[in-house]
């Protein structure tokens, strides 16, 4: 389905609208305008101008023996047709970015793992407990081993 090519669909009956497409169910309620890819759209308005074309026809008590029915069709392609340019709104083009491939996920992935930051880690976030520890003991400040690395950092930056 050509996602680039969206347009309003608009119900424009007085009750709710529902019909399948590729096996999904599309609710359109009363009277509601929703935004669809073209493609989906047109189908959607195909199966609402038949439902309306369905709703006005008038039960025929003459049954023609020439061609077996009872009457005129139910619907013509002009009459479907019609309604639609009713429903449909007019065609707009919208940039849609293509799919990636899996592959193209995946060096993505690995590209953004291995990614060395802007932002180098200083030496002290790097350091252990342990190293802070030792580090405030070359300083003389007296050392509480009961306390975090965070709280210990904190004493080791005053």
């Amino acid at each position: 389905m050509d996602m680039s090519k969206i347009v309003t669909f608009t119900n424009i009956t007085d009750e709710d609208f529902s019909h399948p497409y590729n096996g999904q169910a599309y609710f359109v309620a009363k009277r509601e305008v929703r935004m669809f890819p073209f493609e989906l759209a047109d189908h959607l308005a195909t199966h609402l101008a038949r439902k309306i074309l369905l709703s006005q026809d008038k039960p025929v008590s003459v049954r023609d023996d020439v061609t077996g029915g009872v009457g005129a069709p139910i619907w013509s392609e002009e009459a479907v047709l019609q309604l639609k340019a009713k429903i449909l709104g007019e065609v707009e083009t919208q940039v849609v970015a293509a799919p990636k491939t899996d592959d193209e996920i995946l060096r993505d992935k690995v590209q953004e793992l291995n990614q060395v930051t802007d932002t180098p880690e200083t030496p002290q976030t790097l350091m252990t407990k342990v190293d802070v520890i030792k580090a405030l003991k070359a300083q003389g400040k007296p050392v509480d081993v009961r306390k975090t690395k965070s709280e210990l950092l904190a004493q080791l930056n005053s």
